[in-house]
């Protein structure tokens, strides 16, 4: 699922640019990947990001707190914000973010 393989990329590119997933949610296809504080992974099901935030439910919606919310707003040489945009084309999407702690996909037109 497409969705899915995204999502794996998305974790992959948190922790390469972070060093950890913590404090995180990933939503997808009706249910989130939550990452609690010391990067434990739970699976919650029967969830949509657009319950708790600007979300896009029919694509993938991430938010996030500490060191990923740092990278994302207060690093301004890094380099995460260029790979979510790279991975993202690949794949033909956007994103656009709703909060300081949050981002949403949406097709490229």
């Amino acid at each position: 699922m497409k969705k899915t393989e995204i999502a794996k990329k998305i974790e992959r590119l948190f922790k390469k640019h972070t060093g950890t997933i913590t404090d995180t949610r990933i939503y997808f296809g009706g249910k989130a990947w939550d990452y609690d504080s010391r990067g434990n992974k739970t699976v919650l099901k029967d969830i949509k990001g657009s319950d708790y935030t600007y979300s896009n439910d029919k694509t993938i919606t991430c938010t996030f707190e500490g060191p990923v919310y740092e990278e994302m707003n207060y690093n301004y040489s890094s380099k995460l914000p260029c790979a979510l945009n790279a991975l993202f084309e690949e794949y033909g999407y956007y994103y656009e973010t709703g909060h300081a702690w949050s981002f949403s996909l949406y097709e490229v037109a």
